[in-house]
């Protein structure tokens, strides 16, 4: 068996990944099934991570968050004694480069409803830059709503926390229908376990095996289309590149112990009520330009 590392002092090591099916509730009748079991046993250097890991997406290193920084391609990801590592810094032509990763679909990356699980630490703070692992509709198109947790800025002593956001109209994907803000720092060193449960008309949030708040259900702002799951770090959402901008000596790591997804066998009655909205008379669909700024697929080269 592989030895679980980062227990560094005073730090626990790396929590062991969940194995095997969750029971039946109201929505899944049947149970929910594991789907992705992924605790990252293959080591890779830099720029080998879509070769040991087949199927996985990473966003091109030609496209911005919009924001302050670059995505990287992959190119700054290694896994070592079971541990990913993401490195975020600034390269030699003055881009901050940040990942963002999905797993292959049909593992958790393409439906509708799901739980998804990671455990992740960031060592030490890392000024700029931030994490939005989220839920993102897979039409692309942000009127839809959209997911997010863990999101954090890894600016020092800054909290956990998860949005939902809604579904149009209005068409804002970036309104908040729902938040929760945990006590938990994101860069305190320590591993973290973040759940989400998406089970149609509501939203969990947990941490640590705790629930943040009591959960939020809705029957108009809770996403009911496919979505995709992405592990995303990016700079910070304030600014531009060249204001305030990153620190070019600022550097660190974000590290995923494992990522496991589940997906209902088969859906109840659980799923709710739901009032459907689209685009809409004068609202077209949505880019995802918070998340990544590009042309053409996402592929796995």
């Amino acid at each position: 068996a592989r030895s679980r590392v980062g227990a560094a002092a005073g730090h626990a090591p790396a929590p062991a990944m969940p194995t095997g099916d969750l029971p039946p509730d109201a929505l899944a009748t049947a149970g929910w099934k594991q789907i992705l079991a992924e605790n990252f046993t293959t080591d890779c250097a830099a720029g080998d991570f879509l070769t040991a890991y087949p199927g996985w997406i990473a966003y091109p290193d030609t496209w911005d968050n919009g924001h302050t920084s670059y995505y990287n391609g992959g190119n700054s990801i290694t896994v070592a004694d079971g541990v990913l590592s993401m490195q975020l810094y600034t390269d030699g032509t003055g881009k901050p480069r940040t990942e963002t990763i999905q797993p292959p679909g049909g593992q958790g990356g393409q439906q509708q409803y799901g739980i998804y699980e990671i455990a992740y630490r960031v060592p030490a703070p890392i000024p700029g830059y931030k994490q939005a692992f989220l839920l993102w509709p897979v039409s692309n198109d942000g009127n839809q709503g959209e997911i997010d947790f863990p999101e954090a800025s890894f600016e020092a002593g800054q909290p956990i926390a998860g949005f939902v956001h809604e579904v149009e109209p209005p068409g804002l994907h970036v309104n908040n229908a729902y938040a929760e803000v945990s006590s938990t720092a994101a860069t305190d060193g320590q591993w973290h376990v973040c759940r989400i449960v998406w089970k149609g008309d509501r939203v969990e949030f947990w941490l640590d095996g705790t629930r943040l708040g009591t959960g939020y259900t809705s029957t108009v702002n809770v996403p009911d289309i496919p979505m995709t799951w992405k592990l995303q770090t990016e700079g910070n959402l304030t600014g531009t590149f060249a204001d305030p901008g990153i620190d070019p000596a600022t550097t660190g790591t974000l590290e995923l112990a494992y990522a496991v997804a589940y997906t209902p066998v088969s859906v109840g009655t659980g799923a709710g009520t739901r009032t459907r909205v689209g685009t809409g008379s004068g609202h077209a669909p949505s880019v995802d330009t918070h998340h990544g700024s590009g042309t053409g697929a996402l592929v796995n080269t």
